[in-house]
């Protein structure tokens, strides 16, 4: 049983919750701590000789075969998997531990980790070489933790004119939450002009938007749907660089948070661009995509309130109201003494959780480790609520919270 985005293990079966001890089983050891893996390992193994009567190309080895998953990433990992990730990306034990707990915002560790398992079809070698390749690019190239806690004055304080025109301009802007509650992130396609900013300017612009929005995904479904508005759409505004940025994020760094992709009143001269685009794209990824043209389609995905005005629904968006961030709402960033006493808290819960999480993967016993696991849950549920008290004291605010839409 495959669960819907962002649901927590409670849904796993079994032989999930083997696989997703091992790769927490994997990253403790390699962050230094014991962790007695032996009877998982084992009972995996058994389980893959025992799927390999089927199918004789299955692997029994952690890391050896490749399988199922993004196509664009089968080319950078499928040497990589037979290797152990952690020598392969040569990853730094302590930076790699402290930035994986810093990503998480209100997620729960589990929910993190089941994104890669599930991409990778539940082989746990191949979801950990996914997920420590993605560790090694927030710390090698994009650091993502550094980009959402600056936010956007960032683009003010460094001057920063493209970044600061794509902010004032809205042209990617939170419009609302689709039918299953998911955030809908509407992309003005008729504002995008290739020479408003530099390449640079728009990767950061749009690991920026993505990360504000993971801070509006909520329990079960921490997943986005983005509608690309072609209202409007002229060549001018195709720029493929973007596009093939996003598709490579999102399938290699970005699992599981992409709920629908709506692209609506397309014109005629869309087609031959969407037909070299969907060559593109992970076949899960193209099944995603919807199109759609007027407002009747858009009610299959999202109520007529959260459906803006432009596009004949009653949201009204303030499209044209874009406060500038000048940090003057970051008050608590100085306040360095409540940071270290609930920083002191969150190592506390993370402690325990590890604590937990070896107890978990040790035990040998069935209720004994489904009661370890719900005493894991409330850990990671006060881990959660530790960060929506310190969001504050580590983030820059920026417009969400200003105008009052983000609760965190």
């Amino acid at each position: 049983m495959t669960a819907s985005s962002g649901e927590s293990n409670k849904v796993l079966d079994t032989t999930q919750e083997l696989y997703l001890k091992h790769v927490w089983a994997s990253l403790l050891k390699f962050w230094g701590n014991e962790v007695d893996d032996s009877q998982v390992v084992s009972l995996i193994a058994k389980n893959r000789s025992s799927d390999s009567k089927t199918d004789s190309k299955k692997s029994t080895s952690f890391f050896g075969g490749w399988g199922g998953g993004s196509s664009s990433a089968k080319n950078d990992d499928k040497h990589e998997v037979a290797h152990n990730p952690f020598t392969k990306y040569h990853l730094e034990k302590k930076e790699s531990e402290c930035l994986f707990w810093n990503l998480l915002n209100t997620e729960s560790p589990d929910s993190f980790i089941l994104r890669f398992l599930r991409a990778r079809k539940w082989h746990e070698g191949k979801a950990l070489s996914m997920l420590v390749r993605s560790l090694h690019w927030r710390v090698h190239d994009a650091n993502t933790v550094e980009i959402i806690n600056h936010g956007e004055c960032y683009a003010y304080k460094h001057k920063k004119e493209g970044l600061i025109k794509n902010l004032e301009m809205q042209k990617v802007v939170h419009s609302g939450y689709d039918l299953k509650g998911r955030p809908i992130l509407m992309v003005r396609v008729k504002l995008h002009y290739s020479k408003d900013q530099s390449e640079e300017e728009l990767e950061y612009y749009a690991l920026l938007i993505i990360e504000q929005t993971r801070l509006f995904m909520k329990e079960p479904n921490r997943a986005a749907t983005i509608l690309f508005d072609m209202t409007d759409f002229s060549m001018s505004n195709m720029d493929y660089t973007p596009v093939k940025f996003l598709i490579k994020i999102f399938e290699a760094h970005y699992p599981e948070y992409l709920g629908n992709l709506i692209i609506h009143n397309a014109p005629w001269l869309f087609s031959p661009i969407w037909n070299v685009v969907k060559t593109w794209l992970d076949p899960v990824v193209a099944s995603k995509v919807k199109f759609t043209y007027n407002v009747k389609d858009l009610s299959k995905y999202m109520s007529n309130d959260q459906i803006p005005q432009h596009l004949n629904g009653t949201n009204d968006l303030k499209l044209n109201e874009y406060i500038p961030i000048d940090g003057s709402a970051d008050t608590k960033l100085k306040d360095k003494e409540t940071f270290k006493a609930i920083m002191d808290e969150r190592d506390k819960i993370i402690h325990d959780l590890y604590h937990l999480t070896v107890d978990w993967i040790q035990t040998t016993d069935t209720l004994e480790s489904k009661s370890i696991n719900e005493k894991r849950k409330e850990c990671m549920a006060r881990l959660s609520d530790n960060y929506s008290t310190l969001d504050p004291y580590i983030r820059s605010r920026c417009e969400y919270d200003l105008t009052g839409i983000l609760h965190i």
